[in-house]
């Protein structure tokens, strides 16, 4: 009996790594999704420290004129973070789209793997019962 070699073995490893790599893409791309959302919420938390540092006590003007300031930038750095996050998820979204497509490219080269090797194995049968069938007659035609 022959070795099976599937034809398209070069191509579906190629194709199993693309997976691989957009696979990574993605874990890498939740990373910094999480860190994004972590410096989101010290952003936040900073920013309601400041606002209960402010309603505290009476300031002079420069200390408030300080306050407030601080609370514009960090308004401005939490809608700056927010957008940075819709991007990352934007971002994810289509990896994971890659990732969905590459995946059912794999599976369809691994179906057609399957099928070649049952034929292959339908193919071998045919010519081991071809080759038992010689012998039988060869056997029968010396008696």
């Amino acid at each position: 009996m022959s070795k099976f070699k599937f034809k398209f073995s070069a191509v579906s490893n190629i194709k199993d790594k693309l997976k691989t790599k957009a696979q990574k893409e993605l874990a890498e791309i939740n990373l910094k999704i999480e860190a994004k959302k972590n410096k989101i919420e010290e952003t936040r938390q900073e920013f309601i420290n400041n606002k209960k540092a402010l309603s505290k006590g009476s300031y002079k003007a420069s200390k408030l004129h300080y306050y407030e300031r601080h609370g514009v930038f960090l308004a401005g750095k939490l809608k700056q973070l927010k957008a940075e996050l819709d991007s990352l998820m934007l971002t994810r979204q289509n990896k994971l789209n890659e990732l969905v497509v590459k995946t059912k490219e794999q599976k369809m080269f691994d179906l057609l793997e399957k099928k070649h090797y049952e034929y292959f194995l339908q193919n071998e049968l045919k010519k081991e019962n071809i080759m038992l069938d010689e012998l039988a007659i060869q056997k029968t035609g010396r008696k």
